[in-house]
């Protein structure tokens, strides 16, 4: 099971807002498992963090996908600023 540190490096983490230290902690917890013969639950952690990096590299597409709205230009920004 996840050690004492383990548990306040997950939360450090998550409060930073550190995803990618937050999964690798995780699969740490999940290694630590597996070697105390919790193989089952070593699994279940392991497959939540493959569904949590798919979900993040699907966020990450489709925000880099959308476009970004901008404000027409008035006042002297608008004899400035071309928007196409």
């Amino acid at each position: 099971m996840a050690t004492a540190d383990q548990v306040k490096a997950l939360i450090q983490s998550h409060s930073d807002g550190d995803d990618t230290r937050f999964l690798a902690i995780a699969l740490q917890v999940a290694a630590q498992a597996a070697k105390s013969g919790h193989a089952r639950f070593a699994q279940e952690l392991r497959d939540l963090v493959d569904k949590a990096r798919e979900r993040a590299k699907t966020q990450t597409s489709v925000a880099s996908a959308k476009a970004i709205p901008l404000v027409q230009p008035r006042g002297e920004l608008a004899g400035l600023l071309s928007v196409g």
